[in-house]
């Protein structure tokens, strides 16, 4: 009876264990994560001591973008202020159900 041979899960030419890549496949999936840009957030949420950053998550069933938070340990002061927003003070062009969303998401990311 002849034995199997494993073929690469990602090229599915050169023999490999089982569910594994090949020599090849595996320098090029590491070399491609080492020379990756790392993403960047588009926003910053700053309220009480936390801030969080908002990273683009592909876009919704009507076209429009959207965002996932990720708590950052990071000075609110060091930010660039053109891409924060301070919900400890008033936000001009926001109405108070915004804001107070806001706050709900910055605390729920928070405290996950």
């Amino acid at each position: 009876m002849p034995r199997k041979v494993h073929r690469c899960v990602i090229c599915g030419v050169r023999p490999q264990r089982i569910g594994g890549q090949c020599a090849k496949c595996h320098r090029q999936s590491q070399a491609a994560k080492r020379n990756g840009k790392p993403p960047r957030p588009r926003m910053f949420l700053t309220y009480r001591e936390y801030v969080v950053g908002l990273y683009p998550n592909g876009k919704d069933s009507e076209g429009n973008q959207t965002y996932r938070g990720r708590l950052l340990h990071r000075d609110p002061e060091k930010l660039p202020k053109g891409r924060t927003l301070d919900l400890n003070t008033y936000l001009p062009g926001f109405t108070r159900e915004q804001v107070k969303r806001l706050k709900a998401k910055v605390l729920a990311v928070a405290e996950a």
